[in-house]
């Protein structure tokens, strides 16, 4: 056998994955934006892109429906990093059930619901109310969230820099749940 020789020092090698899932990502891209309108609008462009690509679009400006898309792919992919729990749990259970997923007692509270396009969505007593679809029933949002941030800006901006109060109404208005 040889013997080790205590004049060579060995060398050791560590190796590192560190493995983030695409919605982690996707919201810390989004941190890169100040405005919630451009990257509503940055997003547009990669989904036309995509769609261009696959055939489905020829047009080359953007519609009001693709931006709406856009805004609905980053709400579902902000709930699915701050909400999966209650999503998974919501798309597990039957409508007929009573029982609901464990949730936040805060969450509990504002009865939320999977709509048809799988966004969290605010229910509860305002139900039966004379007033628009999006307003009865808000998307939920985190409140620590870089979209909310957005969201509330926008709000402020807005209302030409109203107080808290207003831009809470315009946010809630725009059919945003701030929790």
């Amino acid at each position: 056998l040889i013997e080790p020789d205590p004049e060579i020092k060995a060398a050791v090698c560590l190796n590192t994955k560190v493995e983030e899932s695409w919605d982690a990502a996707m919201e810390r891209k989004m941190k890169r934006f100040s405005s919630l309108r451009r990257l509503v609008l940055a997003v547009a462009v990669i989904m036309r892109a995509q769609r261009r690509k696959k055939k489905l679009q020829t047009q080359l400006s953007l519609s009001c429906q693709d931006l709406d898309l856009a805004l609905e792919e980053l709400v579902r992919i902000h709930q699915s990093l701050f909400f999966p729990d209650i999503i998974r749990g919501l798309q597990r259970a039957k409508p007929s059930d009573r029982t609901r997923p464990k949730m936040h007692k805060e969450i509990v509270k504002l009865h939320p619901y999977l709509d048809s396009n799988q966004l969290l969505r605010v229910g509860g007593r305002i139900e039966t109310a004379d007033i628009p679809f999006q307003e009865r029933h808000p998307i939920l949002s985190h409140k620590r969230s870089h979209l909310a941030l957005l969201l509330v800006r926008e709000a402020h901006e807005s209302t030409s820099h109203g107080g808290r109060e207003i831009t809470l109404a315009a946010v809630r208005r725009r059919g945003f749940w701030i929790n």
